[in-house]
């Protein structure tokens, strides 16, 4: 976010920051939250997963950008989408891609192209 978030003189609480929202709550009240979040109805931009997290950087009328970070020794499920094409612009590191049940070495530069409903 970019954004300081100082807090002080706190016990057992939970306090997270993101795009989002900010939420400070009392750990053990802390799970009481969840209805109220997924009832927000606005573009979730940022999400922390076990496998790393993604950030949605640009939200346009036809596209949408977001930029994936994947933990060292992660990735993403093995998923399609029925209703939009996706273009994978690898920024940093090396890995694999599985495209179609083919692997594929991917490393910085190189662009992956996914038709609608390609896995």
């Amino acid at each position: 976010m970019g954004i300081p978030l100082f807090c002080t003189g706190m016990r057992d609480a939970v306090v997270v920051a993101s795009p989002n929202g900010i939420m400070v709550s009392d750990k053990v009240a802390s799970s009481y939250i969840k209805p109220y979040v997924e009832n927000l109805s606005t573009q979730v931009m940022l999400a922390e997963k076990s496998w790393g997290e993604y950030r949605v950087i640009d939200v346009e009328e036809e596209s949408l950008t977001i930029k994936v970070t994947l933990n060292p020794g992660h990735g993403m499920s093995y998923h399609s989408h029925a209703h939009r094409d996706e273009i994978w612009n690898i920024v940093e590191g090396e890995g694999e891609a599985r495209l179609d049940g083919e692997v594929r070495q991917v490393r910085a530069g190189d662009v992956i192209s996914l038709p609608c409903g390609m896995k």
